[in-house]
């Protein structure tokens, strides 16, 4: 039996609802991230620093930092990307990394932490109890699935016995998104809708895009 290390439970305990582990882990990790720079790494200049070297960060993590609150440290974090703003339009000098922050601090500790995740996710594969959680109750999002898939040394065996559940699963959901549709005809309105069903069409948008940001 495999030793079940911090990143085994992570996992382990992400798989809920069919929902993909590895977005579910990097969105908390990203949500961790962003509450230590709201506390106090925006008094460090050079996480500041940092933020405006990349122009600020991606459309979906300010959107996502700033439902997080804080006044005061959006003033701090705004002040020099303003300040940094109106010092190029004296210069009459344009970034094109402004239009899309492809240095995003939060952007790039998901991306580190991502393919950390899917090989701890092929190796623990292999544990029947992990493996039997994430047949009853965990979904690979696709682009997971595509990023797993390509990564060096992952076993033949362990990423069909991963593809062949996920396969089931996205056949699950299309079941689903033709029972919406039929529901849309006269005919079948009446029909009872499961909660599953409720939010099956929300699941989808989720397995065809992964809901980390990090793929714009």
């Amino acid at each position: 039996m495999m030793a079940k290390d911090m990143v085994w439970h992570e996992l382990y305990d992400r798989m809920e609802g069919n929902r993909c582990p590895v977005c579910e882990l990097i969105l908390q990790r990203t949500k961790s991230f962003m509450g230590s720079i709201l506390y106090e790494g925006v008094n460090d200049s050079s996480v500041r620093e940092k933020i405006k070297s990349s122009y600020g960060l991606c459309n979906y993590h300010a959107s996502m930092l700033m439902n997080s609150g804080d006044p005061l440290a959006h003033a701090l974090i705004y002040h020099d990307l303003i300040h940094q703003a109106i010092y190029h339009m004296n210069l009459g000098k344009y970034n094109e990394e402004a239009l899309t922050h492809s240095r995003c601090i939060f952007c790039e500790q998901a991306i580190l932490s991502e393919k950390q995740y899917l090989q701890s996710f092929a190796d623990t594969f292999l544990d029947a109890a992990f493996r039997k959680r994430y047949e009853d109750a965990g979904m690979l999002c696709y682009p997971h699935l595509v990023l797993l898939s390509s990564l060096k040394g992952i076993r033949a065996n362990v990423l069909e016995g991963i593809k062949k559940p996920t396969k089931q699963k996205y056949e699950s959901m299309l079941k689903d998104l033709e029972e919406i549709q039929q529901r849309n005809d006269y005919r079948f309105s009446q029909e009872p809708w499961t909660e599953e069903l409720k939010i099956s069409w929300k699941k989808a948008v989720f397995i065809t895009n992964d809901k980390t940001g990090i793929r714009k």
